[in-house]
């Protein structure tokens, strides 16, 4: 009796998941289609770190050339290109009041082994400081981004809504002014004082499409992530739920001859189904142009399947009569385990949902 009541509940639980990915994807469908429309403006555009003559639709040039900004608006998304003479960090802040003060800021870097950073930030007065809008509850809008350094010139390209709905974002405005301020560092430590910088300000203009493109618009970034988005949060909650039967299974029915079978059955394709969502997640991340592990929720997700990959592996040891002797200690190393490994499932999952903005 209790199976089936346990795959009733994993099945309603499971549709709930499910459902609640595709009522996201179409909450926020009329930002994607409209993207979609307006995809062959960004057909020159490619987020691969290196800003190419003609690739965007404008371009201004500020501080005698030190620093470069392009941009090319379609629809409710706007790509912007940095090409600045420095090594070290470059920025681009939208808007603000006075000087720094209420500046929506995008920072971006390259390390020396090749790696691409970008932070989403907001300043708090007319000289800083400014934080990540992640740790102020915010939500990183920085939907791609990529970057390269050589010969003492730093590029930066970054894609974002033109309005996020974050409270530590402004709205930038089509076919109008909109105020930027500029700075370079000759570091990586984006926290440091700035190398050069300045204010100017640029007019979001909207290219329209020509007929061959609209004809033959390639296919959006924006769409198909929403198809792996919606396929890897349903993955990762049918692990869940999976690993809790594991632990219910072995917690409450080892009086039952059948426990230890379903017990192993459950956590088994539980670390199965976690390993194809975070791979699929890696592949998700990839087409996207984001770095990876860059965020908390990738972090605490690669933690999360170490430790359901090292369940099996103690359950094999707990049975293996060449670790017998240590079976006293393998036994409470593996139960407490599979609990935090459920807890951190858990967590990972809020940060998900959190980090697109479903809670």
């Amino acid at each position: 009796m209790l199976k089936y009541l346990i795959g009733a509940c994993f099945g309603i639980v499971y549709i709930f998941a499910i459902s609640t990915g595709i009522a996201y994807s179409l909450d926020h469908q009329h930002i994607l289609e409209q993207a979609a429309e307006h995809e062959a403006i960004f057909r020159n555009v490619r987020i691969d770190g290196t800003v190419s003559p003609d690739e965007y639709d404008s371009s201004q040039d500020f501080g005698d050339g030190a620093f470069t900004l392009s941009w090319t608006v379609a629809g409710e998304m706007a790509t912007f290109g940095i090409t600045a003479r420095t090594t070290g960090w470059v920025s681009v802040g939208f808007n603000p009041d006075v000087r720094m003060a209420n500046a929506d800021i995008v920072i971006g870097w390259v390390t020396d082994d090749g790696r691409v950073h970008a932070l989403d930030s907001w300043s708090t007065g007319p000289t800083g400081p400014h934080f990540a809008d992640v740790e102020e509850g915010g939500t990183d809008d920085i939907i791609s981004f990529a970057g390269t350094e050589e010969n003492g010139v730093t590029m930066f390209e970054f894609h974002r809504p033109l309005i996020t709905g974050d409270a530590y974002d402004n709205d930038l405005v089509k076919e109008s002014s909109n105020t930027i301020i500029w700075a370079t560092g000759d570091s990586d430590q984006y926290e440091s004082m700035h190398l050069q910088r300045g204010s100017g300000s640029i007019f979001l203009h909207e290219e329209p499409p020509g007929p061959a493109d609209i004809q033959h618009p390639p296919a959006t970034l924006q769409t198909a992530a929403r198809g792996l988005w919606i396929t890897h949060a349903s993955l990762m909650s049918l692990s869940f739920l999976l690993m809790i039967a594991a632990v219910v299974v072995s917690s409450f029915n080892r009086k039952k001859k059948w426990w230890l079978k379903y017990h192993r059955r459950f956590g088994l394709w539980a670390g199965i189904t976690l390993l194809v969502g975070f791979i699929l997640a890696m592949y998700m991340v990839r087409a996207m142009g984001i770095a990876h592990f860059s965020n908390p929720h990738t972090l605490s997700g690669l933690v999360t399947v170490i430790m359901a990959l090292l369940m099996p592996t103690l359950g094999y040891l707990m049975s293996s009569k060449n670790f017998r002797k240590y079976r006293k200690t393998i036994v409470p190393v593996h139960r407490w385990l599979g609990r935090l490994t459920l807890v951190a499932m858990l967590f990972v999952i809020y940060l998900g949902l959190a980090m697109v903005g479903i809670i």
